[in-house]
């Protein structure tokens, strides 16, 4: 959509009035958490807990975008809510994809978080989370939008750890 900070100022209404053949019935925001590691760059994966919807996969933070709430701002409350973090900011956005849940078709669009040693404290929608390599991204249980997504997004260039 777009890969500059034009997309951190949008709201779900007007997502949903540049796209409206979509049919979009939720607007979600990841956060694509990265820090220096040993084998490059590494990604904070969290493991939803068994018995909720998509119960088991590895994902990203991430939630729903509330009405009148700018992508930015929802994506600095899900970085609080699910992991405990505040005071980053998000960079670029990385990446979009959808999906149909319980809740209907959903858009995700995901934005670059550098993170260092802050301590991680999950909700309780997750049972553990863990810094993943880049490089070992198919040995794990993301979603295949998110895999693309990710190593699309190091190709381009557009995931330099900058603080």
């Amino acid at each position: 959509m777009w890969q500059d900070d034009r997309a951190l100022e949008l709201t779900v209404a007007e997502i949903r009035s540049l796209r409206p053949h979509e049919g979009i019935d939720r607007v979600a925001d990841g956060c694509v958490g990265f820090r220096p590691g040993r084998l490059g760059h590494e990604l904070l994966v969290l493991r939803r807990a068994p018995g909720l919807s998509f119960g088991g996969i590895e994902e990203l933070p991430s939630g729903g975008v509330e009405p009148g709430e700018t992508l930015a701002q929802a994506v600095v409350r899900e970085m609080e809510e699910e992991i405990g973090v505040t005071g980053v900011q998000p960079g670029p956005m990385l990446f979009e994809f959808s999906y149909d849940s319980p809740k209907g078709h959903t858009i995700q669009f995901n934005f670059m978080f550098v993170l260092g040693d802050q301590r991680i404290a999950l909700s309780p929608e997750h049972v553990s989370s863990r810094w993943l390599p880049v490089s070992r991204l198919a040995a794990s249980d993301l979603t295949p939008a998110v895999q693309v997504g990710v190593r699309k997004s190091m190709a381009r260039g557009l995931t330099q750890l900058r603080r």
